[in-house]
């Protein structure tokens, strides 16, 4: 049975982990690193101390592969190659790299996303490179992920959410949501542009090239492991998907 891990500083991955349960079944270890959120207003030091702690939570669990369902930990795991120990016997993917892919058609891409991700240009880097016709504009929020976290109101989150969008040219024809937190806003942000924007979730871009086929794997089940407030994850987790939140343990990384 395929056992995959997967890790965010909060209820963001979810959205990646709803969409593996229906492409794939497997044996799910999911990570909430509440305790450190937001990970987005991070410096690159602390960062580096923290995903250290994440993968040795992770060598302990014996997974097959490891999906970084976090933007800002997907920068710095690309920029900072030996963060992956040697030891480790598991793949590791990111959803920074498969949503830079479904810009490719585009030549006008606008990329929300947290502050240290903006700050990287990495989402810049490679989709020019790709297509070094395509301009790209990047606004970034050091409120969406606490607010959405915070079970704030829609209303709030909209009025945050809709003073980013302003930013960006109207002729925009492909938004990359540069945060997996983000995909709860995704209907939002086709509203904002009247639906004549191309919105590219980077929760759920990651399985357009996922190769595992639900007949060889079997079933699905999930553990959740969280270093922060359990209930609150539970209760923000119940407001976005129908996932069983039934097997939830508070735990402490090692950074």
């Amino acid at each position: 049975m395929l056992k995959v891990g997967m890790f965010d500083s909060g209820i963001g991955g979810l959205f990646t982990l709803c969409e593996l349960r229906r492409v794939c079944d497997c044996n799910v270890v999911y990570l909430a690193d509440s305790k450190n959120l937001p990970y987005g207003n991070k410096n690159r030091a602390e960062l580096i101390s923290i995903l250290s702690g994440v993968f040795g939570f992770f060598l302990q669990e014996q997974i097959d592969v490891l999906i970084a369902a976090c933007n800002t930990s997907a920068v710095v795991l690309l920029e900072e190659t030996s963060i992956v120990p040697d030891c480790a016997q598991f793949k590791v993917l990111n959803v920074l790299e498969p949503a830079v892919k479904k810009t490719k058609m585009f030549k006008e891409v606008g990329i929300l996303a947290t502050p240290y991700t903006s700050q990287s240009y990495i989402y810049e880097k490679l989709v020019m490179c790709q297509n070094p016709k395509c301009r790209v504009y990047s606004v970034s929020s050091l409120l969406l992920v606490p607010l959405i976290e915070s079970g704030a109101e829609l209303s709030k989150i909209k009025e945050v959410l809709f003073s980013h969008l302003k930013q960006f040219p109207k002729q925009m024809e492909a938004i990359v949501l540069g945060c997996t937190h983000y995909s709860f806003l995704a209907p939002c942000v086709f509203d904002f542009f009247c639906g004549k924007v191309t919105v590219i979730d980077s929760a759920t871009a990651i399985f357009s090239e996922w190769d595992i086929s639900r007949e060889v794997c079997g079933s699905f089940t999930t553990e959740f492991f969280v270093t922060g407030d359990v209930n609150q994850f539970v209760n923000g987790g119940l407001k976005l998907c129908d996932l069983d939140f039934g097997n939830v343990r508070q735990v402490s990384l090692r950074g």
